[in-house]
Order: C-alpha cells, then sequence, then structure tokens
C-alpha cells in the first residue's frame, strides 16, 4: 500500500522520483518457473519522466567505478554464442522449463547439431 501511493501520479513523491531516479525490483504474485529457472527479477521504472537507463544512472550516480556492462555483440557472432552457450547447458528447455521449451529444445538441438 505505501509503495503504491508513493508511485501514485499525483502523490508526493513522484517529483521526487523523477528528479533522482527509481527502479525497484517487483515481485510475482504467484511462482513463476521460467523466472525461477532463469534467476531472474523484474524490475520497474518508477520515474515517468525519464527512461529506464536515466532513472538507473541517477540512481548510482554516488557509485564510484563501472557498475554495469552494456556488450554490443556482432550479427555475424550469434550463431557461434549459441553453440557455445548451448554445450554450457543453457538453451531453450533449460530457460523455459515447460513444453513449448521442450518443443524449442528439439528445434535448436536439429538447428545447431545437423
Amino acid at each position: 500500500m505505501a509503495l503504491r501511493n508513493a508511485l501514485y501520479p499525483s502523490g508526493p513523491r513522484r517529483e521526487y522520483f523523477n528528479r533522482q531516479g527509481f527502479i525497484a525490483e517487483a515481485l510475482p504474485t504467484q511462482h513463476n518457473p521460467r523466472l525461477a529457472s532463469q534467476q531472474g527479477v523484474f524490475v520497474f521504472n518508477a520515474a515517468e519522466d525519464r527512461t529506464f537507463e536515466e532513472s538507473l544512472a541517477l540512481m548510482m550516480g554516488g557509485v564510484n567505478g563501472p557498475w554495469y556492462k552494456r556488450f554490443r555483440i556482432p550479427s555475424g557472432a550469434l550463431s557461434a554464442i549459441e553453440r557455445e552457450l548451448f554445450q554450457l547447458n543453457v538453451h531453450d528447455l533449460s530457460l523455459f522449463p515447460d513444453t513449448e521449451g521442450l518443443a524449442g529444445f528439439v528445434r535448436q538441438k536439429l538447428r545447431l547439431h545437423w
């Protein structure tokens, strides 16, 4: 309730969030097998006047040194990276532990090995 009140567009903290940036974790209301297998987390940007990256940069302004790394992968390297990830057991089925993931795994295995 307190978070909802703080994020309400006319709430007193909205201007502060827009000025300072505000990125927060959003927990799912029920178990999500895909999120669990990927060891992921949902995050949202509550600074509506800023992009996600702008809001995050404002929040991290006092941190010294590099605090994140962006990777730009050339499209020509995608196939080789996919093969290496597959060998490391990172594939459709390990990321999506359901029937859709199994189907994707079979397609991926056929594509990579034949």
